[in-house]
C-alpha cells in the first residue's frame, strides 16, 4: 500500500511512502531528485512497483506558486521497483507537465499502468500511451477529460 504524503507549509512538496505486504511498519520510498513529488503524475502496476514522472526541474519553495515547475519537459518516467532494488528510468518522450509560468502545451493532468504496464497519461488534449520501454507518446483518444481510469 502507497501513501502521498503532503507537507503542511514550508515547500508544499509531496513524499510518497509505502507499508509492505505483511507489514504493519511504513516506510520511505526512495526517490530520485523530484521522482515522487508531482500530484498525480505517480502510479504503480500490478506487481506493485511505483512508477513517477521525472521533471526536469520543478522549483518549491515559499517564494513561488506551490508545484510551480520551471522547466515542464519530462523525459523520464521512472520505476522503483517494490523490492527496493535501483531505480529504472524508462525514456518518454511528448510528455510535459503544467507550467503555470509558461507557454500553455499538452500537459500531463493524470498517470496510470495498465495489465500489460503500458504507461497511460491524461493530457490536456487527450489520453496518451508509452509501451512499457518508454519512446514516443501514441494518441489514444482527443479531447479534454476529467478524470482517467485504466483497467
Amino acid at each position: 500500500m502507497y501513501f502521498l504524503n503532503f507537507v503542511v507549509g514550508g515547500s508544499g512538496a509531496s513524499t510518497v511512502s509505502k507499508v509492505p505486504a505483511g507489514s504493519n511498519q511504513e516506510q520511505d520510498v526512495r526517490s530520485v531528485g523530484f521522482s515522487t513529488v508531482i500530484r498525480g503524475l505517480v502510479a504503480t502496476d500490478a506487481a506493485g512497483n511505483l512508477f513517477s514522472a521525472y521533471p526536469r526541474f520543478a522549483c518549491f519553495g515559499p517564494a513561488v506558486v506551490d508545484g510551480c515547475v520551471v522547466d515542464p519537459g519530462v523525459d523520464v518516467i521512472n520505476k522503483l521497483p517494490v523490492s527496493g532494488a535501483a531505480v529504472v528510468p524508462i525514456p518518454v518522450s511528448g510528455f510535459t507537465l503544467a507550467n503555470p509560468n509558461g507557454p500553455a502545451g499538452p500537459s500531463a493532468q493524470a498517470m496510470a499502468l495498465d495489465a500489460q504496464d503500458v504507461i497511460v497519461v491524461q493530457r490536456v488534449d487527450g489520453i496518451v500511451a508509452y509501451a512499457p520501454n518508454g519512446g514516443a507518446a501514441e494518441v489514444l483518444a482527443s479531447g479534454a477529460f476529467t478524470s482517467l481510469a485504466v483497467g
